[in-house]
């Protein structure tokens, strides 16, 4: 292409979006008069001739990356030449320089290009259905490390990826085999001219989907691969990969999948980072054959892959648009560009959607917002951030002629932020806010502290309560000052302790007593004490004793007192006969107390009443206690003592038991604890040969196979592994049905034997049955291959039918008219054939017996006649001819009379 030929068009693509819902974003007025200006700064810019940039019929497939000075690096291959391309572009669409390769063998081409550790460098990978190559360039296309499109002595490769981590360039091939393999490579990039090459063959046995995985590398330089299985279509299976050959699997999934299988779609599933946020990426997959198109927005967090949001879009896209080799990219949080193609004309078409909820941008009407190039067959080479704005760097074919290329920029001037009312300088720089309580602030029209911006309206929305700033509803950054401090991870929630007064803003201190408590004077649960506070009281504590405000466990009241406020300070005195004196230490009046018979003082008994006994007369009797009015009364009749009237402390008979002095039963009993004369003893669990306490805690076990094992604090009887007691209902424990490693009877199986092949558990009907298509061979106790027809799974297909090894059923044979035919007809000669050699043997055997009755031979007979038939033939040939002789001769005579 010459260079008066080269023409650049600068477009400006103006989206006025006023209007976001939630199922669909669309704005409420479009101007689709796309205004076009000169490209500057392009005096240097040049072309490749028209073959070595020459594109095919559809777009073609490339890669691109943007170095840290702007530079872009772009590889694409033509496959009918077998070359590969790799262009460094400028900002302006000029290609600084170029490097042209050629590929062995005329087979499929897939590269990927990426960043090294050093700056306008770039490595890169091509594959075809036999080698693999890769080698390091500069911005100058120059080689670097020594390494210009080396090979990889690697086994026939369908795919490839290439991802950069922190010391290595980490490659990921599938193999072009039956089994789709992925096969890792490693190449170490920290020194400056040492190349380390380090590769693992080593198969994975993933048989991932073509194009349906992606490799994920942290900066540790370890790796995720992610992708759809073979062999089940829609499962999702996450995989750790260190890069050594040591593969593990993390988990499969069939919820939330950002992978589902979409059908005859071969673009690379290969998300896009946002440069924002890197946890999160989007992917754009397309199926050509239901012209569907698929957007997905996931998010890495640590080992999980969380999907955002998922959107499908099919009827939406008039006639004519191929979603054949589709491009993408993120521009920021709101904006994300994809290139297709109009299938009638070829023309480039662009259109938006926001990666955050998956939503294309739609006009009023609810047609997709599409830009159409002047190109066909073109390809987006470079994205520009520049001033708030963003530049696609386009290249194709111009539309109507054979021949020229060129480049065009498609300016993408956003419309202002959301929280802007206009802007002029740039989309994010607010000239004036939009209205809201309270006012926004700041150049981007932010919400003031306290309150949060939700993305859906223009007013701001107030945190929670105690959040200073905040992101979301319930999701607190910073804390209002308050002594003690709140806690940002309760969502500034007060201390334990404090409740939150909403009219300072300040943590309180609960009243004395509270655990927790929501206002003053109203506990929510108490501080742990012996005896326990009252919480229906405010978590005062009970009767007959007081808070010394210093410990959490309420302190006893002096004798005497039935409450009191501290030590020695008696609120109420206890009742008695005698009353007490209400002083600050209820003393009784100047008389004997009742268990005195004489005393010094009130309470010093110089002599003890009747059924006391002590130095102060402060016990009864043997056989007596002291009840609560501190009166001696008579224990039970099998009680020597008692500690009340339903608790013995010793036995008149040492044989019975305590605490009620009942007799011991024997064996397989318990005693059943209630007061002295309700206690009785009842039977122990089947299990148990004896119990104490209740019916199942065993101390010891009966039945055969069983064992002990203790469970919240009580022992239980339990059958051994791998042995049942049905239900509980036997007292032997017998062995579990085959292939049931734990089960709770004969017939209910909840664990089978993992060492069983092809077994699996029905957890409702508790059996160890086959998976489907296999059944127990009798034979070999296995679950063996089997074959569905007419219902049954048969180890083997019956006559007049055929095998399908992929539906695991076997087809009846279906034979048409014609082949019917031909079948019967073979099948009555045949028969035919056999009657007449039977007929033959019998008409020979009865032949030669006659033949032997006369002294003749059979063989010879036989013989004789047919030298008889053959003289007979000739004697009637040599007849023929002499006739034919004769009249030859006749013909001849009467040709000559005539002729005179």
């Amino acid at each position: 292409m010459q260079m008066n030929n080269k023409y650049f068009i600068f477009l400006i693509i103006l989206l006025n979006l006023l209007v976001l819902s939630q199922s669909a974003i669309t704005q409420s007025s479009i101007d689709n008069k796309w205004t076009q200006t000169e490209i500057i700064d392009n005096q240097s810019s040049f072309l490749l001739d028209n073959q070595n940039l020459k594109l095919n019929s559809s777009p073609k497939k490339h890669d691109m990356v943007t170095m840290k000075n702007g530079i872009s690096a772009v590889i694409f291959g033509d496959e009918a030449y077998n070359k590969v391309f790799i262009q460094f572009w400028d900002i302006f669409g000029n290609i600084v320089s170029f490097k042209k390769f050629d590929v062995q063998g005329q087979d499929r081409h897939n590269y990927q290009i990426s960043k090294t550790n050093q700056e306008n460098e770039i490595f890169y990978a091509v594959v075809n259905n036999s080698l693999v190559y890769y080698g390091f360039l500069n911005q100058n296309s120059e080689v670097t490390r020594n390494c210009d499109f080396e090979q990889i002595n690697q086994e026939s490769s369908y795919n490839v990826q290439v991802k950069k981590g922190n010391k290595f360039i980490n490659i990921l091939i599938q193999a072009n085999n039956d089994e789709l393999f992925l096969y890792t490579v490693q190449i170490d990039i920290e020194g400056q001219q040492i190349l380390s090459f380090r590769k693992n063959l080593k198969g994975t046995g993933l048989g991932f989907k073509y194009f349906k995985y992606s490799l994920f590398v942290s900066d540790n330089d370890s790796g995720k691969i992610v992708g759809n299985l073979w062999a089940q279509e829609f499962r999702v299976q996450i995989h750790d990969i260190d890069f050594s050959g040591n593969v593990a699997v993390e988990y499969q999934t069939n919820e939330n999948s950002f992978l589902d299988y979409i059908i005859n779609s071969e673009i690379q599933f290969n998300p896009k980072s946002h440069s924002y946020d890197q946890s999160f990426s989007t992917s754009v997959l397309s199926d050509t054959s239901t012209n569907l198109l698929k957007i997905n927005t996931f998010q890495k967090n640590q080992s999980e892959f969380l999907t955002l949001c998922s959107q499908s879009y099919e009827n939406q896209f008039f006639n004519g648009i191929n979603l054949e080799n589709i491009q993408y990219d993120v521009m920021n949080q709101e904006y994300l560009w994809i290139k297709a193609q109009n299938s009638s004309n070829n023309q480039t078409v662009v259109f938006f959607a926001n990666p955050m909820n998956c939503q294309v941008y739609l006009q009023d009407n609810g047609e997709i917002i599409m830009y159409n190039s002047q190109f066909q067959n073109g390809m987006v080479f470079h994205t520009i951030s520049k001033n708030g704005n963003f530049f696609l760097n386009t290249y194709g074919q111009i539309i109507g002629s054979l021949q020229t290329y060129s480049i065009q920029q498609i300016n993408m001037v956003y419309p202002c932020l959301m929280s802007c009312q206009s802007c002029s300088q740039s989309f994010d720089i607010c000239d004036v806010c939009v209205i809201s309580l309270p006012e926004r602030i700041g150049e981007k029209c932010e919400c003031q502290d306290g309150f949060y911006d939700d993305g859906r309206n223009e007013q701001c929305q107030i945190c929670d309560w105690g959040c200073e700033t905040c992101s979301e509803q319930g999701s607190c950054n910073s804390c209002l000052i308050s002594q003690p401090q709140r806690n940002l991870e309760l969502n500034c929630a007060c201390p334990k302790g404090y409740y939150d007064d909403f009219v300072s803003g300040q943590c309180q201190i609960c009243d004395r007593g509270c655990a927790t408590c929501s206002e003053q004077g109203s506990c929510d649960t108490c501080l742990i004490s012996l005896p326990q506070r009252i919480i229906e009281q405010n978590c005062t504590c009970p009767d007959g004793y007081y808070d010394n405000q210093e410990s959490e466990q309420c302190q006893t009241c002096q004798w005497g007192c039935a409450t009191c406020s501290k030590q020695g300070n008696c609120d109420s005195c206890k009742f008695s006969q005698p009353e007490r004196i209400l002083n600050q230490i209820c003393q009784c009046p100047d008389e004997c107390h009742h268990k005195c018979k004489t005393c010094s003082d009130y309470n010093q008994c110089t002599e003890c009443s009747n059924l006391r006994q002590g130095l102060q007369c402060e016990f009864c009797i043997e056989g007596y206690y002291i009840d609560k009015n501190e009166k001696c009364q008579k224990c039970s009749y099998q009680c020597e003592t008692c500690q009340d009237q339903n608790s013995c402390l010793q036995c008149k008979i040492k044989e019975f038991l305590l605490p009620y002095c009942k007799q011991p039963a024997i064996g397989h009993f318990y005693l059943n604890k209630g007061n002295q004369l309700e206690s009785q003893y009842l039977s122990c669990s089947i299990q148990c040969e004896n119990c104490e306490g209740h019916y199942d805690n065993c101390t010891s076990c009966q039945g055969k196979n069983r064992e002990i094992f203790d469970q919240n604090s009580e022992k239980k009887c339990q059958c051994k592994a791998g042995y049942h007691d049905n239900f509980g209902k036997q007292q032997d424990c017998e062995k579990c049905p085959k292939f049931c490693k734990k089960c709770l009877s004969h017939q209910f199986c909840t664990e089978c034997d993992e060492k069983k092949e092809n077994l699996i558990h029905d957890f409702l009907n508790g059996k160890c049955i086959c998976k489907r298509g296999y059944r127990l061979s009798q034979l070999t106790q296995n679950c063996e291959k089997c074959y569905y027809y007419k219902g049954e799974c048969l180890m083997k297909c019956p006559g007049n039918t055929i095998i399908d090894e992929n539906q695991g059923v076997c087809l009846n044979q279906k034979i048409s008219q014609k082949s019917r035919i031909i079948y019967y007809g073979y099948g009555f000669v045949v028969i035919y054939a056999i009657v007449c050699y039977i007929i033959y043997i019998v008409v020979k055997k009865k032949f030669e017996r006659i033949f032997g009755i006369l002294g003749m031979d059979f063989e010879e007979v036989i013989k004789k006649y047919k030298l008889q038939n053959m003289q007979g033939f000739i004697r009637r040939r040599k007849r023929v001819r002499q006739s034919a002789h004769q009249q030859i001769q006749v013909q001849n005579y009467r040709e000559n009379n005539n002729q005179i």
